[in-house]
């Protein structure tokens, strides 16, 4: 009976030493995964603003495209949209940079808070 108690102090002993390092690797990896969906919005919005510029949109209106498409993810406070070859002729390239710094759920030693995310998108004028 006494052999018992024993083990069982020995296995929350256990679980008191391993607890902290499994719920510090379960922060990192939803904090890392938030960044890299976060990612995944700002490089599909940029494209979305690429097309909208491609089939001859105004910047006002790539912007206006960006920031819904980050809206909709809960994204969308400060973004900076950069929109180079509006206007020029058609087979020409306009290229679009959307930059986003994304403050991470909890700060992950090692990374920048807040981590700058950008995606850059080039396609031709149609």
């Amino acid at each position: 009976m006494k052999r018992r108690k024993q083990e069982a102090g020995q296995a929350l002993v256990e679980t008191a030493l391993v607890m902290p390092m499994l719920l510090t690797m379960l922060t990192a990896i939803l904090t890392l995964g938030h960044l890299f969906a976060s990612q995944l919005v700002v490089t599909n919005a940029s494209r979305e603003g690429a097309r909208g510029g491609a089939l001859g949109q105004s910047t006002a209106t790539i912007t206006q495209t960006i920031q819904q498409q980050l809206d909709a993810a809960n994204l969308g406070e400060t973004v900076t949209v950069t929109v180079e070859g509006e206007g020029d002729p058609s087979g020409s390239a306009i290229t679009v940079i959307v930059s986003y710094p994304l403050v991470p759920i909890v700060p992950v030693p090692g990374l920048p808070n807040p981590f700058p995310l950008e995606a850059t998108t080039i396609m031709r004028i149609e």
